[in-house]
């Protein structure tokens, strides 16, 4: 089993950092982040943190990565991108972390989380003008990344330019076609996006490309109305749960897999995933509130929406408040989704008791289309 073998590991090789830095995701990805916790916690016990303060920051900040901590996360990537041992693993980790890459499928509605737009690409642009260059595809999309996720309008316009090209190339990886379907759907061209997101919908999942596809599945899974094809929703949540088991993920599928037949309990697993994300992202959040205003919960709708408000400035000490691309920024787009649902729960108490019911069949309030 992975996760013994993952523990062992990590018990017989303890001071291995560069090995243990490349299982701490693994760990992630099969739902067992915990061994990585119980790890640093024994490992300063063992007062080994300061002896090798550098590499054992770079695990500690992966860690931190995986629980929404992006403070601390960042705190401890920050040193290690100076240090030529680490500072190639730390830079891709942090620019990752910047962009938002394990929260927020780039390219989808969820709100920015990080910095302002300028300042997110002027620390990436910083941080990856000593990255050497490589013809790795995943480092290229690495260098994509701070576009996509703080670019204005302008600068996606240029990227997809660049990137159009490959639309019409049926044999693209799936870096690149993560890529251009960002880049379409920020651009406002969803029925083009979708159209590339068929063609990885039913590929062969292998580990080299596991992050991109999985992506791209819950990419998909997004763009569809979970009302009308909540069923197609479902299994691609669940595909992408086979082999991530991410808290996250189990609690989205989960979610999804009750439908429209069970809001409460729907409601329950979108606040678990909610939670799994340091309740930043946007997807579980809207659909934590369209569930909870389904289930005729008005007050802890207005509660989910006014978090969701808070929530969108994590790394305000790093660079101020979340900003906006323009003023048809994505951030507009699904604040006016919050304001919807805000509105309708406002209606649903202003209902007397005997008005509202218990359950509602007809006129079952939809999931607002962002699109």
């Amino acid at each position: 089993m992975a996760s013994s073998t993952y523990r062992q590991l990590l018990r017989t090789f303890p001071d291995d950092f560069a090995n243990i830095f490349r299982i701490i995701p693994l760990l992630n990805r099969i739902g067992y982040l915990h061994y990585a916790k119980a790890y640093l916690d024994e490992h300063k016990g063992r007062g080994l943190e300061k002896q090798n303060s550098i590499s054992f920051a770079c695990c500690a900040g992966m860690y931190y990565r995986y629980t929404g901590d992006l403070r601390r996360a960042v705190e401890k990537f920050l040193p290690a991108t100076k240090v030529p041992e680490t500072a190639l693993m730390a830079t891709q980790a942090l620019v990752e972390l910047i962009c938002n890459w394990d929260l927020e499928v780039v390219g989808s509605f969820n709100l920015p989380s990080t910095l302002k737009g300028e300042d997110g690409l002027d620390m990436c642009s910083t941080l990856l003008k000593d990255l050497p260059h490589s013809t790795d595809v995943s480092a290229g999309v690495l260098r994509h990344l701070p576009i996509l996720a703080f670019g204005t309008s302008t600068d996606v316009a240029i990227l997809l330019s660049e990137l159009e090209p490959l639309e019409l190339n049926l044999d693209i990886s799936p870096a690149h076609g993560l890529a251009l379907v960002s880049a379409l759907l920020l651009s406002g061209h969803k029925e083009r996006a979708v159209a590339v997101l068929r063609r990885y919908e039913k590929s062969a999942w292998n580990f080299q490309h596991a992050d991109y596809l999985e992506r791209m599945w819950l990419l998909l899974a997004e763009q569809l109305d979970i009302n009308n094809r909540g069923d197609e929703v479902s299994q691609l949540i669940f595909r992408t749960m086979e082999f991530n088991k991410s808290g996250y993920i189990v609690n989205m599928y989960e979610a999804f897999h009750c439908g429209a037949q069970n809001f409460p309990k729907a409601a329950e697993c979108f606040r678990r995933a909610f939670e799994a994300t340091g309740y930043r992202d946007f997807t579980s959040g809207e659909r934590l509130a369209w569930a909870q205003l389904n289930a005729n919960r008005p007050m802890e709708v207005i509660e989910v929406l006014d978090m969701l408000e808070r929530k969108t400035t994590v790394l305000g000490g790093m660079g101020g408040d979340a900003g906006t691309r323009d003023a048809g920024s994505k951030t507009a787009i699904v604040m006016a989704s919050v304001q919807t649902m805000r509105s309708q729960a406002l209606g649903q108490l202003m209902l007397r008791p005997d008005e509202r019911g218990t359950s509602r069949t007809e006129g079952t309030a939809r999931r607002q289309s962002r699109t």
